[in-house]
């Protein structure tokens, strides 16, 4: 661990991942766990956002191995962010455009979760490889601990927690 931290690049890499992969796990915890309280069909919410969940995550399979780490990242945590302000806008008069509004911000955190997944294997030579990903993945699952909380705190708050957390 102490290698890990005295080479600059590759602990400025593990601080940037492990914020990406705890705002990318609570995030897409949190949208998973609010649904219930977003306006519109519980099924028809539920329904779409499970039914691009495998073409996204190829999708953003894809453009990692096109265009690398940092567009697929920022172009997909901007869907996010434009799910959730949509939904935080629109989801009492457009009822009808709820579960696609549900869909980019579900759709945006679950492909920068699973570029997580793909991106340290990339930024870590292999004799680091383990322990930054054991880093990433224990802050991820610690902050998620606090999401079905926040989900349960009255709407718009979520939203605007998740739209905060998808633009830094």
């Amino acid at each position: 661990i102490k290698d890990l931290i005295k080479i600059r690049r590759h602990f400025i890499n593990l601080l940037l991942m492990i914020y990406f992969w705890i705002v990318s796990s609570f995030s897409l915890y949190l949208v998973n766990y609010n649904i219930k309280k977003i306006p519109g069909d519980f099924f028809r919410n539920n329904l779409l956002s499970s039914i691009v969940d495998i073409p996204l995550g190829l999708l953003g399979g894809y453009l990692y191995h096109k265009f690398g780490l940092r567009p697929v990242f920022f172009s997909f945590f901007i869907a996010a962010l434009l799910g959730g302000i949509a939904i935080i806008i629109f989801s009492e008069t457009n009822q009808s455009l709820v579960p696609i509004m549900i869909t980019f911000a579900k759709g945006g955190v679950k492909v920068t979760f699973d570029i997580c997944y793909l991106g340290n294997s990339f930024l870590f030579p292999a004799i680091f490889a383990g322990t930054a990903f054991g880093f990433c993945n224990a802050g991820a699952k610690f902050s998620t601990i606090f999401s079905p909380l926040l989900a349960e705190v009255n709407p718009p708050t979520p939203m605007v927690v998740l739209s905060a957390l998808t633009s830094t």
